[in-house]
């Protein structure tokens, strides 16, 4: 509305480039958590991301890295809905976010 085509050009145009600039890096960053967030919770379906394992003089725990499966669960759940986005923008970001939702109830009730 009011002659702007997207939310960047109207914050540029109202509030200059920089302005603009901080508003793209604080829409990044978000993205950037939520992505991960939800990488983060579907690779813990596949297994941990950390775990403790006794150290080998037998005194306490050490904790060491994720296993295989969740780093390549969680790549792969980062990939997909990164390559909708992509191709085809916001409507696809959408459609991709209800296709994970259902194949995270089903591997709940699987």
């Amino acid at each position: 509305k009011k002659g702007y085509s997207s939310l960047p050009q109207a914050i540029h145009d109202k509030y200059g480039p920089t302005s603009a600039l901080i508003f793209a890096g604080c829409v990044a960053y978000r993205l950037y958590n939520e992505v991960w967030s939800n990488s983060r919770v579907i690779a813990d379906f596949f297994g941990r991301q950390t775990r403790n394992v006794p150290h080998s003089n037998g005194q306490g725990t050490r904790t060491i890295d994720a296993s295989d499966g969740w780093w390549i669960s969680a790549i792969l759940v980062t990939l997909l809905p990164l390559s909708y986005v992509f191709l085809g923008g916001m409507r696809s970001s959408l459609i991709s976010d209800a296709a994970q939702t259902v194949v995270a109830v089903i591997f709940l009730v699987v």
